[in-house]
């Protein structure tokens, strides 16, 4: 298979925000902004939708996810967890690919942190990757700083 074949046949996308977001309780974090998109003719090439990307195909898939978070008020009193989330095509939770990054350290407001998760995913034609905020005190906002949010990911090896 040639560089071009697989540049064109292999989905892959990366997305980012462009705006500031507010995040209240386990809210979907929004990537509105396509930088590029490759990979499902069914949607007009869009894999991602409704900020979710949407797997055209079975295969192992590469997820990166780096975001900016302001903190609006202390996490010792509103800690809470950010992750990517893998959903089946009839949208129930498959909890052994969960990834989770705890907070909680960051104890001052006002001040931006800076994150990323990365892993590698199976996934079967259908199954959806989100990532969102999951708070499990008072639900106090933190605020996704703009154009510093990215989503993006490929197919590492597709399955028949």
């Amino acid at each position: 298979m040639s560089y071009f074949e697989v540049a064109t046949s292999y989905p892959y996308f990366y997305y980012k925000n462009s705006a500031d977001q507010d995040q209240g309780n386990s809210t979907v974090f929004a990537f509105d902004t396509k930088v590029y998109d490759n990979g499902n003719t069914a949607t007009n090439g869009n894999t991602v939708i409704s900020n979710r990307f949407n797997a055209p195909q079975k295969g192992l898939y590469f997820i990166n996810v780096t975001v900016s978070i302001i903190n609006q008020s202390s996490p010792s009193s509103d800690p809470f967890k950010w992750g990517i989330y893998q959903t089946n095509s009839a949208n129930t939770a498959i909890y052994s690919t969960v990834v989770y990054d705890e907070w909680e350290s960051q104890v001052t407001t006002g001040i931006e942190y800076n994150k990323s998760l990365s892993s590698i995913f199976f996934m079967n034609s259908g199954d959806k990757i989100y990532v969102s905020r999951e708070t499990t005190g008072s639900g106090t906002i933190q605020t996704l700083s703009a154009n510093r949010c990215h989503f993006s990911g490929y197919l590492i090896c597709p399955f028949s």
